[in-house]
């Protein structure tokens, strides 16, 4: 039973490995298309503050209380056991529990925003305050419709069904794109926000649509919202919070220190570079993203052999997109100036070189954080979380005014605390498997 369970599972990874591929191709092709749009609309300074603006909002998404990663991990476990009933609820008392938290939060996001000076938070004075607390409010209000929606990748992403999670940014990127390079766009950035919230809602209502369609048995029903599943997911998904505040409060704040430490065109520097180097990060991801349910399910079904088999063939993977790494670092002027216009980023060898590593350290990470989360490992996690959210502050003001390194001390503050969990996870999990040798 073990080796038929085996060979479907590894060949639906496979499939989802291919579809992501294909689907991530054109999710990248148009997240490219968008950056020089939105580059020459709102220019180094205004794009800067938008950056900011979206590692800003991204915070909502964690105010999920870990509900649709707690979601997708015992959706797995039913949907592995043939549970429909239990799956049911699951589903349904989800979306539930997400809809009650972002009716809080946009109570609480709507009493906040005007009480800011957004002027001083992103350090600007090109853009007047009031236009700043409406662009806020606006991008705060779709962010939280969208992250109550957007629990329709998770439900996916239990279904092994994660190639699929890739339509949501295609529609997102293609309907912003068409916008910007069709129809006559005010060249201010509370315009450009309007835009991209319309898109983000119309794209995720399109996906949760078209899913549920095909899985209407699956569809959330009052009947079927069961509050002690909730405590379940929400014990479960309590861990996966704390990770996620501490995860996006570590990655969010390299914009927010750069805005503050060094300037907006930095940010843009930064962003641009980084998304340059995602194209080995996102490819990474698509790759490892179908085995969390899949470790999930194999743990489950305590076929640890498969396990083992498939952290191999992601090593060998990871040495892969690691020389991809060293080759882009050598040519990465030529394809800037080729993409955005000749000499409109110059990052530098330095802060190219730390994005790479940052990237290989981030690829090497992710292998293991995909199969602690699988099979709910979660306290080791925790602790290192907490404590490489503790430390990006400092660490990063020690690199960047301590030891002027500008840029690529934030860079470098950044790898420092993602160190931690890259040397501490690889031995939790070869003594979890050990222990089933």
């Amino acid at each position: 039973m073990i080796e038929l369970s085996s060979g479907r599972r590894s060949r639906n990874i496979n499939k989802q490995i291919i579809f992501s591929f294909i689907l991530k191709f054109f999710s990248m092709g148009l997240g490219f298309l968008v950056i020089p749009k939105t580059l020459d609309i709102l220019g180094n300074d205004q794009y800067g503050i938008w950056l900011t603006i979206l590692s800003i909002v991204s915070w909502i998404v964690s105010f999920d209380v870990g509900i649709g990663n707690g979601l997708r991990n015992k959706l797995a476990e039913s949907l592995a056991i043939n549970d429909y009933e239990l799956s049911c609820k699951y589903i349904s008392t989800g979306y539930f529990a997400l809809a009650l938290i972002g009716f809080f939060i946009v109570l609480v996001v709507s009493i906040l925003i005007p009480f800011v000076n957004w002027s001083q938070v992103f350090n600007t004075n090109i853009i007047d305050n009031v236009i700043l607390q409406k662009t806020m409010f606006a991008i705060s209000i779709a962010v939280i419709l969208n992250f109550v929606v957007s629990i329709v990748d998770q439900v996916m992403n239990a279904f092994q069904l994660s190639a699929f999670t890739n339509i949501t940014s295609i529609l997102h990127s293609g309907c912003f794109i068409i916008i910007l390079t069709f129809f006559k766009i005010d060249h201010d950035l509370f315009s450009i926000t309007k835009l991209y919230s319309i898109c983000l809602l119309f794209s995720s209502l399109l996906v949760t649509f078209v899913f549920y369609s095909l899985k209407r048995e699956y569809f959330p029903k009052i009947k079927w919202i069961d509050i002690s599943k909730a405590k379940e997911i929400l014990k479960l998904g309590g861990a996966f919070f704390i990770i996620q505040i501490a995860t996006i409060f570590m990655f969010s704040m390299s914009n927010m220190l750069i805005i503050q430490l060094l300037t907006s065109k930095d940010v843009s520097t930064y962003n641009v570079t980084f998304r340059l180097f995602s194209v080995l990060t996102l490819g990474f991801s698509i790759i490892v993203t179908p085995f969390w349910s899949a470790f999930t399910e194999a743990h489950k079904k305590s076929d640890f052999l498969w396990i083992r088999k498939s952290i191999r063939k992601l090593h060998i993977l990871l040495f892969i997109t690691t020389l991809g790494a060293v080759i882009l670092v050598g040519i990465h002027q030529v394809i800037l100036d080729l993409w955005l216009g000749s000499g409109k980023i110059n990052p530098g060898f330095g802060v190219t070189s730390l994005i790479a590593l940052y990237s290989i350290i981030l690829n090497w990470s992710n292998i293991y954080s995909h199969f602690l989360n699988g099979v709910g490992v979660l306290k080791m996690q925790t602790i290192v979380a907490i404590i490489q959210g503790a430390l990006v502050i400092p660490i990063c003001l020690i690199c960047t005014n301590v030891l002027k390194m500008g840029l690529s001390g934030i860079i470098l503050g950044m790898i420092i605390c993602m160190l931690p969990f890259a040397v501490i996870a690889p031995f939790v999990t070869n003594k979890i498997l050990k222990t089933y040798s």
